[in-house]
């Protein structure tokens, strides 16, 4: 068994070092006799199988949609769980990591044949005065074999109390190092009284570096995942999503014409005024309510954002992704943003009105930027819209002739003739009637809904809901605007 045990060890510090060397390497261990030879094929397996699945989901890229936090490590540990039972005895594992700084460890998986795990993930204690820090200290596995008597002499563990109630009467706690670094422990707990020996402890630690390095490895998999799929939330922040998509394959410029598409503007009238007799907090609070409120209707209608230019506000209607009905998706997200805005204290406290243009034709779209990515729309289209809406008036939708004559059938229109629009002369404008008929179903109800259903922390506003008051919740995206009684 010694000799086994040696070269185990050897194998061990060989794999390590290769493990260090070379991040895709998959360790082979050795075929040996009895237990230790168990273990050392369990470890094998824990390893392919940890190499193999990360692999997989990222040749699938399915970094953002099919993985969930934790599933890589979750995975091994569980195989874990079935394939060390032939050796070692236990009805219970869990494995506590180790913060950055070293000074709390946290409950991050379990499992156990009881009917309810008591210490549950997520359990976070400090290693303050730990009888954990011993175990460090000494770099050997500990031994408890009644682990109600160690409560009655360390009744300040509340960890060793949930355990209790959950049934378990020893425990063997192993702690994990990888690479020369501390990164947690492994808990095997049996319901029974006297279960583990010197023998068990002696058996973990032939294989402690390689189990380490394996939940290590699951551990930084994980953060690497985690970061990629924030990457890609960050990216669609800025960028449609079949932008991002062709931007990610590989595509370095991006440059579409598009013959149909609608733009636009809207802009909260006399805000520069209004802004310079409040504090900051309050003028960015204004915008975030007024933004988020508009970014829900762009949503409900699937209509891009394109950007906000100071207090203006910027979208399109069939770009990236064309549409037969871009141009009643877009009108009828404006009739919604004006009722919205109607609905919010802010009409009322700080006199908010909007002041919309619409422009309907074509336009070119793409990515500029290298290190700091805008998706943004070019042409004659776009800089109609932005006449329109600039020579507009307060709480009206005004749009050019083009929108006029598509769908005059189908809603009222007060012409506005002559104006002065820069590079055009005397244009005709169209002032959309007051309380139009909806062109397709409404966002107004879903974004009142939204405010009421979900949170979100703003700046506070005068004549604000108290403290005390239900706070709103939910994404940006998914609306701030306060409605009536809130």
């Amino acid at each position: 068994m010694q000799t086994n045990q040696d070269v185990i060890v050897k194998n061990i510090v060989a794999e390590i070092e290769a493990v260090i060397r070379d991040d895709s390497h998959v360790p082979v261990l050795p075929v040996v006799e009895g237990d230790l030879g168990k273990l050392s094929r369990a470890i094998g397996e824990l390893t392919r199988l940890l190499e193999e699945r990360f692999d997989q989901l990222h040749r699938l890229m399915q970094l953002t949609e099919q993985i969930n936090a934790g599933f890589v490590i979750d995975e091994v540990l569980d195989q874990l769980f079935a394939s060390f039972r032939d050796v070692l005895p236990y009805d219970r594992i869990g494995v506590a990591l180790l913060d950055p700084d070293g000074r709390h460890v946290t409950a991050r998986w379990a499992r156990s044949l009881a009917a309810s795990v008591r210490l549950p993930v997520g359990f976070t204690a400090s290693m303050d005065g730990s009888s954990l820090k011993e175990i460090i200290s000494s770099g050997r596995p500990r031994i408890i074999n009644d682990l109600e008597a160690y409560l009655v002499q360390h009744p300040q563990s509340h960890a060793s109390r949930l355990v209790v109630a959950e049934g378990v009467r020893s425990s063997l706690t192993c702690p994990l190092t990888a690479m020369g670094k501390q990164v947690g422990f492994m808990f095997f707990s049996s319901f029974e009284r006297d279960t583990y020996r010197s023998v068990h402890a002696d058996l973990f630690v032939a294989i402690a570096g390689q189990l380490s390095t394996i939940i290590e490895k699951g551990r930084i998999y994980e953060m690497v995942l985690q970061s990629k799929k924030e990457s890609e939330r960050l990216l669609l922040n800025v960028l449609p999503a079949s932008i991002a998509a062709r931007l990610k394959a590989g595509q370095t410029q991006i440059a579409d014409r598009h013959e149909e598409a609608t733009i636009v503007f809207a802009d909260i009238v006399g805000f520069t005024e209004m802004a310079s007799h409040q504090p900051a907090d309050v003028v960015v609070g204004i915008l975030n309510r007024v933004y988020s409120a508009f970014d829900a209707v762009c949503g409900f209608h699937g209509v891009e954002k394109i950007k906000t230019i100071g207090d203006a506000y910027m979208f399109a209607s069939g770009v990236p992704n064309a549409r037969t009905d871009h141009l009643e998706a877009a009108v009828q997200a404006a009739i919604d943003m004006l009722a919205v805005i109607e609905r919010t204290p802010m009409r009322q406290q700080f006199k908010a009105r909007v002041r919309i243009g619409i422009a309907t034709g074509p336009v070119i779209a793409g990515v500029i930027g290298t290190t700091k990515f805008a998706y943004d729309v070019w042409g004659d289209t776009v800089n109609m819209a932005s006449r329109m809406e600039s020579q507009g008036i307060a709480d009206r939708i005004q749009v050019t002739a083009a929108v006029y004559e598509k769908l005059k059938d189908r809603l009222g229109f007060e012409i506005r003739e002559g104006l002065d629009i820069k590079g055009k002369g005397a244009t005709n404008g169209y002032l959309l009637a007051p309380c139009p008929v909806s062109l397709r179903p409404s966002a107004v109800e879903f974004v009142t809904t939204a405010l009421r259903q979900r949170r979100v922390r703003l700046a506070p506003l005068v004549g604000d809901a108290p403290d005390d008051a239900p706070e709103r919740r939910g994404r940006a995206a998914d609306a701030v605007v306060a409605s009536a009684g809130t």
